[in-house]
């Protein structure tokens, strides 16, 4: 992979991880929705995103590919159950605020999203475990 398309997947990454929160806290702070019915919603709208920019953006592929459109959801599907398990821990067990513990649980969820489409999703391998440079 080269150091640019990397480069791409965390600028994408990062514009969803903003996102997603700002429609979360849309959701739960402005609409008064639980965060539950805040979750779906801001995870929804960042499957699209984050699959539109990270297909036509960060890997140039202008074609849909159902096989690898599959596996992205598999890997949403999977990273907002555990976003979902970590907020009912840390706000139903452990009584920390809403806000802040989705800010703690999409920083850890970002890097398993990061780490699963990196090697699964787009199938992107790691030649000798370096990365390349684009001219």
């Amino acid at each position: 992979m080269s150091l640019r398309q990397y480069v791409k997947f965390i600028v994408v990454g990062s514009m969803n991880t903003l996102i997603s929160f700002f429609i979360f806290f849309i959701c739960y702070a402005l609409l008064q929705c639980n965060y539950f019915i805040s979750m779906v919603v801001s995870y929804v709208v960042g499957v699209l995103n984050s699959y539109f920019w990270n297909r036509l953006w960060t890997f140039e592929n202008k074609k849909t590919n159902l096989k690898n459109f599959i596996k992205f959801i598999f890997v949403y599907i999977t990273t907002f159950i555990i976003n979902l398990l970590m907020m009912f821990i840390l706000i139903d067990i452990g009584g920390f605020g809403v806000l802040m513990s989705q800010v703690f649980s999409l920083s850890f969820v970002s890097v398993v999203s990061f780490t699963a489409h990196k090697y699964w999703s787009f199938g992107i391998e790691e030649t000798k475990n370096a990365v390349c440079i684009d001219k």
